[in-house]
């Protein structure tokens, strides 16, 4: 009768390998009964994460629990850093979508602008410590440049 390490030594550690240009080479771990057995959930798993889905969404694209999830994620500690990795596409994707388009749209131009350095483009301002009665963490207000064309001469003498 064979040894139990040399018995052991046959049954294969790595069920399959998924490779993305994202990441190192994942490892699926083999188990006899586990869900991740079938490849074809895994990569429904990670196709609902390339597309920033919850994890709740993600399972049940894959078919799965949450509890399945997160028995795979113990199992499989390298995963988390790849799901994290594979939820940044659409964001990095909409990024360059909007840098690219914005040499074209001036329009778009400037309202990147707006947001990414609105100290500096941006009519709205933060007021800090600004302590106002209906609003505990300060107020953002609207602040207008005068515009002397915008107005006429004798507009703020009352109506008779």
């Amino acid at each position: 009768m064979k040894k139990k390490k040399e018995i052991l030594s046959l049954v294969p550690t790595v069920a399959f390998i998924i490779e993305e240009p994202y990441f190192e080479p994942f490892a699926v771990k083999y188990s006899h009964n586990a869900w991740w057995m079938n490849q074809e959930k895994v990569l429904k798993l990670f196709d609902a994460y390339r597309y920033d889905c919850t994890d709740l969404e993600a399972c049940a694209e894959a078919g799965i629990s949450i509890g399945q999830l997160e028995y795979f994620q113990k199992e499989h500690e390298s995963f988390l850093g790849i799901k994290s990795a594979l939820k940044t596409l659409p964001t990095s994707t909409a990024r360059r979508t909007v840098v690219n388009k914005m040499k074209t749209d001036a329009g778009l131009a400037m309202e990147y602008l707006k947001n990414k350095r609105s100290d500096e483009f941006n009519t709205r301002q933060r007021v800090d410590n600004f302590v106002n009665p209906m609003f505990k963490e300060g107020a953002v207000i609207q602040i207008n440049r005068y515009d002397p064309s915008k107005h006429k001469k004798g507009s703020n003498e009352k109506s008779k």
